[in-house]
């Protein structure tokens, strides 16, 4: 005869401390993923200063810059040989955008000086890269595709180049990148 001592006690430790152990399971998971991110910040949640202005004025008035990411994400890799051009750019559009006054300022400030920076490669890169960090944070971001095929979603996130007629099922290089909010395109890329 064989006795099992069983106690009240562990009958109920013994599934919390798997309910426990599934939990701690499942966050390792989810966050590795995730490569361990965080997740970003909302604009609103950053704290009142010249960056939320910076973000919240990008978030606002994205359509007005749409033309301007990929050519900053290009200078950002060091890929644009008119880096001051991609600055002039933008500094021209907040300029004459419906941002606020704050946003207007705050941009300035930080990215409005770009005669200072004239032969310096690495101070233009920086302050591209800066640039991104402030757009993937109003909520903007950049397609990664290299490859898409033919279809009616590729039509309203891509143009063409050369002037040809999308096919169906084909399959086509992505040449730009488009870039977008939530489910809003806000600028086309471009495939071949």
């Amino acid at each position: 005869m064989v006795i099992s001592v069983f106690y009240p006690s562990t009958m109920v430790i013994l599934p919390v401390l798997c309910a426990f152990a599934v939990g701690v399971l499942a966050s390792f998971l989810f966050f590795r993923g995730r490569g361990g991110q965080k997740p970003a910040k909302s604009a609103d949640d950053m704290k009142p200063g010249p960056e939320k202005d910076i973000v919240i004025g990008i978030r606002d008035n994205a359509a007005e810059f749409a033309d301007l990411f990929e050519p900053l994400y290009l200078l950002a890799e060091g890929n644009v040989s008119r880096k001051d051009a991609v600055f002039e750019a933008w500094n021209t559009k907040v300029a004459s955008s419906f941002g606020s006054l704050e946003f207007k300022s705050a941009f300035a400030a930080q990215f409005g000086y770009v005669e200072k920076w004239k032969g310096k490669k690495k101070k233009y890169i920086k302050n591209a890269q800066k640039l991104l960090k402030y757009i993937k944070k109003a909520g903007i971001e950049r397609n990664k595709d290299i490859a898409v095929s033919g279809n009616e979603t590729t039509a309203e996130k891509y143009v063409l180049a050369g002037n040809a007629s999308l096919e169906e099922g084909a399959s086509y290089d992505v040449l730009a990148h488009y870039w977008y909010r939530e489910d809003e395109i806000l600028s086309k890329g471009v495939i071949r």
